[in-house]
């Protein structure tokens, strides 16, 4: 989910892109753009900041305003595109929930599943508030008794609106920092009832010195609430989790640093949380620093100055961008010659998934910069530029990187191509919103998961003396025994003998009948045909060569057999690999196996049937 965490202070402060080269795997729609009616409102949206939405599934909650000078961004409101249509939840006519007034601000919102969570102000006060779908109501406001304090709140973290410091949220649960008379803290709403995490009278555990006396970051997953505090020793500073019911260290300026040496002195950019993995970047003495992860019980270090670049030179310098989710952490990681990438830790192993030595894919040159990415289960979205000129928007499933929008993409339903990319993307099962430009227009974008992608097949021969030979390949996709995608690539070189000389082909996939949902216990497979083609000349005959159970290595020396194709089960974007014994398995081989099956022209077309050249499957667990 996009802002996850929220920044709060305690005093309340392109080259063409060949088209058998992008992953097609997602289908794109426009949440809004300057062209949009205002819903109950009017004339059309005018300001659409880039970093102002939230996504959680295919729902995108937004901060968007008309133009009416002098005030310009004005009047303002909350809005939410559910996938479909688009809808108000408050705007500057709407009354604040329990008072006579209407809202005249509101700060950007955050959405969980259908809830929407905003910081907003009206009249001569104050809020947080929540629209759960059918209702909104307020969190908290200014009448709202302080939990274990004394009097009301005052005010609340992000007002004035853009300021940061809003709510967070997770399903129902929303966590917020709000101040009073005797000073401020954080606070958690579980859906029913207000209570405190943490205020200026509350012990620093687990028996520090004092009571802390300012906070920092704050993120939420569930109920759990991780924070980044202070007290009023110099130097006491920590990250701290809040499990619902009790507070507990995971770091502190008295913590050991794990695989380096002394304790933390610093703790930069605010902890992040996703399931029960909360992730931070620490700093020691003696330029030390390193993202750390803790799993509910350890913490351990992901990366530090210490550490390996993955497929780089040296180790790294610094870090920056920490994100999690229930299967890991990603972050931009910079070299000692200050060039950047995007790494994950999962189950333990330290990747890649894109640095300057990269090529963008389906371009020319390599990868110069990297946007915060953000991450969903293992799938890691992320706004990046090229070289020679390239912007896109990518995401890394775990092996593959795959184009979601670029400067050859048109915006949806027009012929205008996206020129310009606003701020990092948003993602969440599976589903990316990002914010760019298309033409002379403002808008942001939802990017859905397609259920089944394309497939990436090494084509070859089996001696060279069927070079000339042009081939038509068919893939169909199969839900327990049923047809739920096919695909068609026509007239192709096949390549020469020998892997060295074989040519990766991919094949985009279409939908037959509704939109497959996979569950576990579904048996998935993928059916692979082809046929000397109808649309070309060359050979008659010859014998055509598929590789397959390699790794998913797809460019330079060491590019391997890796056939695979894609599909989202639950949310997740993935992609099956072909290996033996014709078993589709979630990662790629080592052995580098082929097929090989004679094609002719003796059946005149269209007639000219397919021939299989296999069929893999898997039981998804």
């Amino acid at each position: 989910m996009k802002h996850a965490g929220s920044w709060l202070l305690a005093a309340v402060l392109s080259s063409a892109i060949p088209p058998d080269a992008r992953a097609l795997s997602f289908d794109l729609s426009t949440v809004v753009d300057e062209n949009t009616p205002i819903p109950s409102g009017a004339g059309t949206f005018r300001c659409l900041p880039g970093s102002a939405f939230s996504l959680s599934g295919t729902h995108v909650a937004f901060w968007g305003s008309g133009f009416e000078p002098p005030f310009f961004c004005k009047p303002s409101g909350i809005y939410l595109f559910d996938g479909a249509s688009l809808v108000k939840i408050a705007d500057e006519n709407t009354a604040v929930p329990g008072g006579s007034q209407n809202f005249t601000d509101f700060a950007f919102p955050v959405i969980s599943g259908n809830n929407v969570a905003f910081a907003a102000s009206g009249g001569a006060g104050q809020g947080i508030y929540i629209f759960d779908g059918g209702t909104l109501k307020a969190v908290a406001d200014q009448s709202t008794a302080i939990p274990d304090g004394t009097g009301a709140f005052t005010g609340f973290g992000g007002i004035p609106a853009g300021f940061g410091g809003g709510p967070v949220i997770s399903g129902r649960n929303v966590a917020f920092f709000g101040f009073g008379s005797a000073g401020g803290g954080v606070y958690l709403f579980n859906g029913s009832g207000l209570g405190k995490v943490a205020d200026r009278n509350t012990p620093i555990p687990p028996g520090g010195m004092g009571n802390f006396s300012g906070f920092g970051t704050v993120a939420i997953s569930g109920t759990a609430v991780v924070l980044d505090a202070s007290g009023s020793t110099f130097g006491q500073e920590g990250i701290y989790l809040f499990d619902g019911a009790t507070l507990r260290r995971v770091a502190d300026t008295a913590s050991p640093i794990p695989g380096g040496t002394g304790n933390f002195t610093l703790f930069e950019e605010g902890p992040v949380i996703g399931g029960k993995n909360v992730a931070f970047k620490g700093v020691g003495s003696n330029g030390q620093r390193g993202i750390y992860l803790f799993d509910g019980t350890t913490l351990n270090k992901v990366a530090d100055t210490r550490t390996a670049i993955p497929q780089g030179t040296g180790t790294f310098d610094d870090f920056h961008f920490p994100v999690a989710s229930d299967a890991g952490v990603a972050f931009v990681g910079i070299s000692g010659d200050q060039r950047e990438g995007i790494y994950v830790f999962e189950g333990g192993v330290l990747t890649r998934a894109a640095d300057t030595n990269t090529t963008v894919p389906g371009g020319v040159g390599h990868f110069s910069d990297f946007s915060a990415p953000d991450m969903s289960a293992r799938n890691v979205a992320f706004e990046s530029h090229g070289s020679l000129g390239e912007q896109g928007i990518h995401v890394f499933n775990g092996t593959t990187l795959s184009v979601v929008a670029d400067a050859n993409t048109p915006s949806p339903g027009t012929t205008a191509r996206f020129t310009g990319f606003s701020s990092p993307p948003a993602i969440s099962d599976g589903n990316v919103a990002f914010s760019a430009r298309a033409g002379a227009l403002e808008g942001i974008y939802l990017a859905s998961a397609k259920p089944i992608g394309p497939a990436k097949l090494w084509m070859g021969l089996r001696n060279s003396d069927d070079v000339g030979l042009r081939i038509d390949l068919m893939t169909e996709v199969f839900r327990n025994d049923a047809l739920v995608g096919s695909g068609r690539l026509d007239n192709q070189s096949a390549g020469s003998s020998g892997f060295n000389n074989a040519a990766l082909r991919t094949v985009a996939m279409n939908v037959v009948g509704d939109a497959p949902e996979f569950a576990s216990r579904d048996t998935v497979g993928i059916r692979v045909s082809v046929r000397r083609t109808c649309s070309g000349g060359g050979h008659n005959t010859g014998t055509v060569r598929l590789w397959y159970d390699g790794a998913p290595t797809d460019t330079g020396r060491n590019r391997d057999a890796g056939s695979r194709f894609d599909a989202t089960v639950t949310g997740v974007n993935d992609d099956y690999f072909l290996e033996d014994s014709f078993h589709l398995e979630p990662v790629g081989g080592s052995s580098k196996l082929f097929v090989d099956v004679p094609v002719d022209s003796k059946v005149p077309c269209p007639a000219r049937p397919f021939v299989e050249v296999g069929t893999w499957s898997t039981v998804l667990p």
